[in-house]
């Protein structure tokens, strides 16, 4: 019996965390209300060189922004930390054989870094 409810509450887990992960999925819309939001900031502070730039981006937005697209591009992304990462772990390993401590802890830096990075784009 309590084999069942660990199955059941691991896979109440399991879909709880991927539909958060939908939903924290930043689409084109709320790119381009993130966009406008920030314009609107810069009108009001007359900065007219990030009022330009943040124009042409919400133009570019509007003109090419596709939500797949733009999902495969987060996913692309997070990979490439992924793969660092590892080429990362494996040159720890290494170094852990030379016992150079201030490399291996320069990397874990870079591990921590790039973890933090897969996170905000997990989540954007």
């Amino acid at each position: 019996m309590n084999f069942y409810k660990c199955i059941a509450t691991a896979s109440i887990i399991f879909v709880s965390i991927n539909t958060s992960n939908a939903q924290n999925f930043q689409s084109c819309e709320s790119k381009q209300q993130e966009i406008e939001s920030k314009l609107k900031i810069a009108i009001q502070h007359n900065n007219r060189y990030e009022i330009n730039g943040l124009k042409k981006a919400l133009k570019e937005n509007q003109t090419h922004c596709n939500n797949v697209t733009l999902k495969q591009k987060t996913d692309t992304k997070i990979k490439e930390k992924e793969v660092k990462i590892q080429k990362l772990k494996s040159e720890i390993q290494l170094e852990q054989k030379s016992e150079n401590l201030n490399k291996i802890k320069k990397k874990e830096r870079k591990i921590k870094v790039l973890e933090n990075e897969i996170k905000t784009l997990k989540f954007q």
